[in-house]
């Protein structure tokens, strides 16, 4: 935006016939930090709807003083200031004021509060991001959020929620070390969700920032969500090749179920609408595939909190050792009978030759 200087009235603001008039609010929309290239509004607005018609100035700090960047009358009692493509040379501190023009001369109100716009460059590599102890998270517990710069120090970490399509500002931590921890103590249900995190090097008016990371999940395990049962079938004993399904029992129909080994989460899927039961296929089972199985459900619409646990199942391969062993066994068990045959058989002949 091209900025001029204007004559002292515009800074000072006289008033007519003693009248005084209400500074204006001024905020700025969506944020006001402003991606590189990307769009912005400042809004200057008055309360009084009577105000219609009033001429906006839109001031902008440089060197400390001020420079009018733009006017515009309004056709209510607020305008708006729209920025375009923004420029690093676009941040700054902005404030607004609103004039009225008469027989007498000119009257104005005073200056708004400053509002600071930064633009955001994304110009670095992102950062990694990890959660412990678990990204499953009982209500009411704890879990840390770990953001690494890859190498660069001296930088302002920035964690961010995903909200719909949105990315939102949660939390800022400044570090000399190349990470941070954003720590997250007493969970409740508003702390499941997806979050991302990105470092930048600070300026008065711009971020020269990394991208952002990639993303990480948070659920929240709700004790008051009764727990799932679960079956494998078939049971024991289990070879190589084999194929396996896992069944999951929920107490109402339409659930989401996720399935676990060994507390990681290794698939999900949705019940049907009228059932309260979901199938996991394992084929072609591996000795890899060995270990214990829960599942969990959420409700849907609300994809973070979590039910308890079920019990745990246990998958066991039976090897072809064991398979030998047991075909030894069965030899042995075979020839013992057969030798207890005979052994009788004497022993009747025996009996029968004496009677």
């Amino acid at each position: 935006m091209e900025s001029s200087v204007f004559p002292g009235w515009w800074l000072t603001g006289k008033t007519l016939k003693g009248q005084s008039y209400p500074k204006p609010s001024i905020s700025v929309v969506p944020s006001k930090i402003v991606p590189l290239g990307g769009n912005a509004t400042i809004r200057c607005k008055v309360r009084r709807e009577d105000y219609a018609q009033a001429t906006f100035v839109l001031f902008r700090e440089l060197d400390s003083s001020l420079h009018a960047s733009v006017v515009k009358k309004s056709e209510w009692n607020e305008v708006a200031f729209f920025f375009a493509s923004v420029k690093l040379s676009d941040g700054g501190n902005y404030r607004c004021r609103y004039c009225f023009n008469s027989f007498s001369g000119d009257s104005c109100s005073p200056l708004s509060d400053r509002v600071k716009i930064k633009i955001r460059a994304l110009h670095f590599p992102k950062p990694s991001i990890s959660v412990s102890p678990s990204n499953i998270v009982k209500l009411g517990g704890n879990v840390t959020i770990h953001c690494n710069s890859q190498g660069y120090q001296d930088v302002e970490f920035q964690l961010y929620k995903k909200v719909g399509s949105s990315l939102f500002h949660v939390v800022m931590e400044e570090d000399q070390q190349k990470r941070v921890i954003f720590a997250i103590a007493n969970a409740t249900l508003f702390h499941g969700g997806i979050y991302r995190c990105t470092y930048c090097f600070k300026s008065t008016f711009c971020e020269l920032c990394s991208n952002f990371s990639n993303s990480i999940y948070i659920y929240i395990r709700d004790p008051s969500l009764s727990k799932p049962s679960i079956r494998m079938r078939p049971g024991d004993p289990l070879a190589e090749g084999f194929n396996v399904t896992i069944e999951c029992h929920g107490p109402e129909n339409g659930l989401n179920f996720s399935l676990h080994k060994s507390s990681n989460l290794i698939a999900w899927q949705m019940a049907e609408s009228d059932g309260n039961t979901s199938e996991f296929s394992l084929s072609m089972i591996r000795l890899e595939d060995e270990g214990n199985y829960t599942c969990q459900y959420h409700r849907r619409g609300h994809a973070f909190q979590w039910s308890e646990p079920s019990d745990a199942v246990g998958l066991e391969l039976v090897t072809a050792n064991t398979f030998t062993s047991m075909e030894i066994n069965i030899r042995l068990g075979v020839a013992g009978l057969v030798l207890l045959s005979l052994v009788l058989i004497v022993a009747e002949f025996m009996c029968s030759r004496q009677g």
